[in-house]
């Protein structure tokens, strides 16, 4: 599964290391591109479905998901369905992978700032690296590592309040 896929681009990078991939994405111009770059290559084992993540209904099991940078966009009630509905369709050793933005020290939640990179106003909740963790275990996700995306003087971490990371969860009945 590609959670929150974008363009693809994740899923285009992948496609020859997996049989299937399930790229679920909720802006139809975002599954317009997508849908129209798998036509042009010729791809044939990526299928593009439209998704609100935080309401979405798999249809099917999955050895490895992947979502990249779409959790802080989510409240918790809308990560607590996502996450119920991956145990749902999870077996015994399914991953996840979470690339996010995670909160140093506290919780960090932007609550209709204007960005102007988005021309917009948007909603942000970077969760703690224990949250995660916590909130993922509910669940039957057992953390198998995680590290920051970047190192600590790195240009890349862009804001004092959070950091980039990278988590590998496993599911264990």
């Amino acid at each position: 599964f590609d959670i929150g896929s974008g363009y693809g681009e994740w899923s285009f990078f992948f496609q020859n290391n997996f049989k299937k991939i399930y790229a679920f994405e909720n802006s139809p111009t975002m599954n317009f591109q997508m849908t129209e770059a798998i036509k042009k290559n010729s791809i044939k084992n990526i299928e593009v479905l439209k998704a609100d993540v935080g309401e979405v209904r798999f249809l099917t099991n999955f050895d490895v998901a992947l979502m990249s940078g779409i959790l802080i966009y989510l409240d918790d009630d809308r990560l607590n369905h996502l996450l119920k509905e991956l145990k749902r369709v999870s077996k015994n050793g399914s991953v996840i992978v979470v690339r996010d933005g995670t909160g140093i020290n506290n919780e960090f939640i932007i609550d209709g700032d204007y960005s102007e990179a988005l021309n917009s106003s948007y909603y942000a909740l970077y969760r703690t690296r224990e949250r995660y963790i916590e909130i993922f275990l509910k669940y039957g996700f057992k953390l198998l590592k995680d590290e920051d995306m970047f190192e600590e003087k790195s240009p890349l971490n862009k804001w004092k309040e959070t950091r980039l990371r990278i988590y590998k969860f496993i599911y264990q009945e």
